[in-house]
């Protein structure tokens, strides 16, 4: 019979999105605005973090966080990413 042990630890590390109105998700949970932190569950390696405003997604990335605890992961939102939803549309 074998046995197997697990080293295997949680991570936790911090997200700044430079926008600091949008709420912040991570791995689907709300996690605040700004600077966040987020610590993961034994065995989880990647974080996807998405920035949400009144509920629609403006930005989702995804951040491979095995060996990197206690680090800060920084997310710019484009510019070009808006959320609003009144679009002009010109017709000739």
């Amino acid at each position: 019979m074998l046995a197997f042990s697990s080293c295997a630890s949680t991570t936790s590390v911090s997200f700044l999105c430079d926008q600091e109105d949008l709420q912040v998700y991570v791995n689907d949970e709300y996690v605040g605005t700004g600077l966040v932190y987020y610590t993961a569950p034994k065995g989880v390696t990647t974080a996807e973090v998405e920035c949400k405003k009144d509920g629609i997604t403006v930005f989702t990335r995804n951040f491979y966080i095995k060996g990197h605890n206690r680090e800060l992961f920084d997310i710019h939102i484009p510019q070009y990413n808006s959320y609003s939803s009144n679009k002009i549309i010109h017709s000739k």
